[in-house]
């Protein structure tokens, strides 16, 4: 955001038009932190497998001090991996656990072992747990869901690089490639990575898998790897 936007903005305000241009997974503090986590949170109802936004609610119970909501955002995030991930979901973990008691912090590690969501029962700030308990099932995800509510492999890629999960993003990014190899947008995205990384072996080994798929070279491609001569 490049202007500053007040609380009765944000109350006025579509989230579809606030959301998509907040791409920092830390907010500058320029949002009213309870605003901003009802908006995140209204926001993850409705697409419960965006991973930035996710990412961008737990951050913010933990700089504003939000922490009874802490347990229940991560619970969320853990329900939308659905055992996946795991890197990501304990490196958030690991951010909010001097806000979390010893006994959340435990129980939101082994139950994403487990990964047995459906005993799980709702903890508060959550909006994705159904808030039964004792074996009785959480939350599901049908099809439709799934394909409107998660974000495109290059956001969700992108999401990993703001992170810092450079290594999540590129396996992504080149998984998605390999199965439609003339995406520009993801090549883009994976020679950027390469070029900022001067991973002058991935790229090799992304090469010949291309071609193995008889893949023609894009200009772009060719140029990375004539750049990666002087890496």
């Amino acid at each position: 955001m490049q202007k500053t936007i007040n609380e009765s903005d944000l109350l006025n305000a579509s989230i579809d038009l606030i959301l998509p241009q907040e791409t920092r997974l830390r907010f500058s503090g320029d949002y009213e932190s309870i605003t901003a986590w009802r908006l995140l949170s209204r926001y993850i109802s409705r697409y419960p497998h965006d991973l930035r936004v996710h990412a961008q609610r737990i951050l913010l119970a933990v700089e504003d001090k939000l922490t009874d909501y802490l347990p229940g955002a991560l619970q969320d995030l853990m329900i939308a991996l659905s055992g996946k991930g795991k890197p990501f979901f304990t490196d958030l973990l690991e951010q909010a656990k001097p806000d979390l008691s010893e006994e959340n912090y435990q129980h939101l590690l082994e139950q994403f072992d487990k990964n047995d969501h459906q005993n799980q029962c709702w903890k508060k700030g959550s909006i994705l747990a159904n808030g039964v308990c004792n074996g009785q099932t959480m939350i599901t995800f049908d099809s439709a869901e799934e394909e409107s509510g998660f974000a495109s492999t290059l956001e969700e890629a992108r999401a990993y690089i703001e992170y810092g999960q450079i290594e999540e993003a590129r396996e992504l990014l080149e998984n998605d490639l390999l199965t439609n190899p003339y995406s520009n947008d993801i090549e883009e995205e994976l020679l950027y990575l390469y070029q900022s990384l001067q991973n002058r072996n991935h790229l090799d080994i992304m090469t010949n898998k291309l071609q193995e798929l008889g893949t023609e070279l894009t200009p772009e491609w060719k140029q990375c790897l004539k750049n990666a001569n002087s890496w």
